[in-house]
């Protein structure tokens, strides 16, 4: 039987941006990361609560909240997409991540493919749930 380490809540200090809390499974040692985006007015915790620990363990699991939702960013003045995008790649960066695979589910899929637009070098890999390639259809 394997256990999934437990969830570390870690508050990450993104330069220029501001800070978040990160939810961080670690999975084995030298797991590839996944980072999970979720969908529009929800939060890290209740699009991914329920997955988050079953794919822990092969994986280093990640997430956090958007910009505009939950604990994410401040949003004073609107933001944009582009913006949740580089959020995401600052995450990487203050962890010490250069290579993740990125899940995004609703508008999380927007932003994974804007995170493969911006960052390609960051992305191993996406995965794109309940989502389409742009909002103009």
């Amino acid at each position: 039987m394997v256990h999934a380490r437990a969830v570390l809540e870690r508050l990450v200090v993104l330069p220029g941006r501001g800070r978040t809390v990160v939810f961080d499974h670690p999975g084995r040692p030298g797991a590839p990361a996944v980072v999970l985006v979720h969908g529009v007015t929800l939060t890290a915790e209740l699009n991914w609560s329920a997955v988050m620990p079953g794919l822990a363990g092969p994986f280093r699991v990640l997430a956090f909240d958007q910009r505009g939702h939950g604990d994410g960013l401040g949003w004073t003045g609107g933001y944009r997409l582009e913006d949740c995008a580089d959020d995401l790649a600052a995450v990487a960066a203050a962890l010490g991540i250069d290579r993740l695979i990125v899940v995004g589910y609703s508008m999380g899929g927007f932003i994974a493919q804007l995170v493969w637009q911006r960052h390609r070098q960051l992305v191993a890999g996406l995965v794109l749930c309940a989502t389409a390639r742009n909002i103009a259809g």
